[in-house]
């Protein structure tokens, strides 16, 4: 079977976590398919590059659809990249599936409403045109669902490729009264992911949390106001570093007891996955899609305000050895039993075989 995979995010040599999801995707793809690739594999930072940018790709995009028949074209963030396979498919029958991953589907905080009317539009016509839909999560394929007007059964959730458990392996947590108390922030330092409630609460109550050591990793347009508002956390320590590349961030968790994700949206929560993986236990603020793979109290905690979060904190402190080892188990247990890669791929191939026996 022959496959092209499209995508305007792809992780190079320079750019390693440019996409790191669609590489797993891609991998899925190869253990069925020969797969072939029109991708965009770096960042460019002038608006004039990224026109030239997108505009070699759409090119190359069109070239690579009707140069031979495809049995399947798998297009990740079909508002950026469908435009050209449309324009295309007019000349050749090929099965399509597409595959959102979040803002591309769904307007997030800051963005531009202007340009997401557009987005929505070229969505429409992506779902209506293609044989399947794929998704990050339950929630998501509610979303697309009520939102894009899409039949169910159209929609399949591969949970961004799953996590790999072999990689992400478990390490049993020491008892914690017998140290500081490791807790690392690990996101995007952007509006939607709102790390400045994290920063907050640590700063505004630092006496209070004398007994932890905090990290704050990641890269952004709010890293210097959250530096400026940790300057003032006396009491605690905390440290501030960039983003790290996926291959290191297994370490990051294993060395950490809790994770936090403050994010306003997400689509699935990949990264807070990998880290129950490895049995570091998520601290998540209580939206959709951490309610679906969070229990709370029992493999993770779930906050909503800075005081919500104080409360964690606290509730944290109480716990014995014992009820941490247990938490931490069964974050473990979860992804194992419900996102790992191994589930992903049962998905994605039943998928894609079942396209190519239509």
């Amino acid at each position: 079977m022959n496959c092209l995979h499209i995508s305007n995010m792809y992780p190079s040599i320079k750019f390693p976590s440019f996409g790191t999801f669609v590489k797993e995707t891609d991998d899925i793809l190869s253990t069925v398919a020969h797969v072939e690739r029109v991708v965009i594999d770096s960042k460019k930072k002038t608006t004039r590059d990224k026109i030239g940018q997108y505009f070699k790709f759409y090119v190359n995009i069109i070239k690579a659809v009707v140069r031979k028949k495809w049995d399947v074209i798998y297009i990740h963030f079909p508002s950026h990249t469908f435009i050209p396979v449309l324009i295309s498919i007019f000349f050749i029958k090929s099965r399509v599936v597409i595959n959102f991953h979040g803002g591309d589907a769904f307007n997030q905080p800051g963005r531009s409403t202007f340009f997401f009317k557009i987005k929505k539009i070229i969505n429409h016509i992506a779902i209506k045109k293609s044989h399947v839909v794929v998704v990050p999560s339950e929630h998501f394929k509610e979303l697309v669902c009520s939102k894009y007007n899409t039949p169910r059964l159209k929609v399949i959730v591969n949970y961004s490729g799953g996590v790999c458990t072999e990689k992400f392996r478990y390490v049993k947590r020491h008892d914690l009264s017998e140290r500081k108390i490791r807790v690392v922030y690990a996101a995007r330092m952007e509006k939607v992911k709102d790390p400045l409630q994290v920063a907050k609460c640590v700063s505004n109550n630092s006496r209070q949390l004398e007994n932890f050591c905090f990290s704050f990793v990641g890269s952004g347009t709010l890293k210097e106001k959250v530096v400026d508002v940790l300057s003032s956390a006396e009491n605690c320590s905390y440290s501030i570093s960039d983003s790290v590349a996926h291959k290191e961030i297994e370490k990051l968790f294993k060395d950490n007891d809790f994770v936090i994700q403050s994010s306003i949206s997400e689509s699935l929560g990949l990264v807070v996955l990998e880290a129950m993986a490895t049995g570091c236990i998520p601290i998540c603020r209580d939206i959709p899609a951490f309610r679906n793979i969070i229990d709370d109290r029992i493999d993770g905690l779930l906050f909503s305000t800075e005081a919500d979060l104080l409360y964690c904190f606290k509730y944290i402190q109480n716990m014995n050895s014992i009820e941490v080892r247990e938490m931490s188990r069964k974050a473990r247990e979860k992804v194992v039993s419900r996102y790992s890669r191994s589930r992903s791929i049962e998905i994605m191939m039943k998928s894609v075989l079942n396209i190519e026996s239509q």
